[in-house]
């Protein structure tokens, strides 16, 4: 399954990236991130060189895993599909 981590770069993201490495059939097809995130453009890791974090919404996705704040979900969902996002912390 094609999938895209929302909020790549913090800690929760970079453990679902190390996760989906051990999982067979699982493929991460987008790092997406914040449009401020300092590592935009750079390449995820451990990850092949097409792996690069992005602040696009991911369209080539079979599914989407969000580990994101809340003010980052909608502007990058841009009117694509409903959005329900939760949270837990502060």
């Amino acid at each position: 399954m094609k999938i895209a981590i929302l909020g790549a770069g913090g800690r929760m993201g970079q453990n679902l990236l190390r996760c989906s490495q051990k999982i067979n059939g699982c493929e991460v097809v987008a790092a997406v991130e914040c449009h401020d995130f300092p590592a935009l453009g750079k390449q995820v890791k451990d990850f092949p060189a097409t792996l690069v974090y992005t602040s696009e919404w991911p369209k080539q996705a079979e599914a989407v895993i969000d580990f994101t704040f809340h003010s980052c979900v909608a502007p990058l969902a841009g009117g694509v599909l409903p959005v329900s996002a939760g949270a837990t912390g502060a």
